[in-house]
């Protein structure tokens, strides 16, 4: 009898060490586990150019000018893709392009003014504000600065003068002033139309 309690003594202590040692490496291994991902870093991917298709755009822009006016531009860009996205709001890339007929006279990104480049962080269902000023004038092909001609200081005609005008007698002229018509604006991304043409008069 006393050799069977003796055995079932042995039994039990033999089952409480296997118990606590299957214990202590369960604990061991939840530590593990846990510490291992504190330290896993999430890696999120680099952001990607906006795609244009996923951005709703508000325009706005004048309804009609005089001859030399100018106008100014807006734009409202809304990103609607799940992830954010990079903007390139520089005057190379987003402009607006203004046409009359087939003719286009003017496109503000192939003489831009301002930053060339411009990446703004877009989150999804965040949105950018962009505004463009237009000289009202005619873009000439080597990007001159359109100026209005000086006008004349001389009271009195000069017969001598007339004769032989100096250097000075007609101002130059970088570019024509955009004439009475119809005319349409639209806003661009890399070359890529982000709206439809909006008309405009010149009167």
């Amino acid at each position: 009898m006393a050799v069977v309690i003796i055995l079932l003594v042995l039994i039990a202590l033999v089952a409480g060490a296997i118990a606590g040692v299957i214990w202590v490496r369960d604990t061991i291994r939840t530590q593990d586990e846990d510490k291992a991902a504190a330290q896993t870093q999430t890696v999120y991917p680099d952001p990607q150019p906006c795609d244009p298709q996923a951005l709703t755009v508000e325009a706005t822009g004048p309804e009609s000018l005089s001859p030399g006016q100018g106008a100014a531009f807006s734009l409202v860009i809304t990103n609607t893709a799940d992830l954010s996205c990079l903007l390139d709001a520089g005057a190379s890339s987003l402009g607006v392009v203004i046409t009359s007929g087939d003719h286009q006279v003017w496109d503000s990104t192939v003489c831009p003014v301002g930053a060339s480049e411009r990446r703004l962080l877009l989150a999804k269902g965040s949105a950018a504000e962009v505004s463009l000023e237009w000289n009202g004038y005619v873009a000439t092909s080597d990007c001159a600065v359109a100026t209005a001609p000086a006008p004349s200081q001389a009271t009195t005609p000069d017969p001598q003068a007339s004769a032989s005008p100096g250097p000075t007698a007609t101002p130059a002229l970088a570019g024509e002033v955009a004439g009475a018509g119809t005319y349409r604006y639209r806003f661009t991304l890399g070359g890529a139309d982000l709206n439809q043409d909006t008309v405009f008069a010149i009167h």
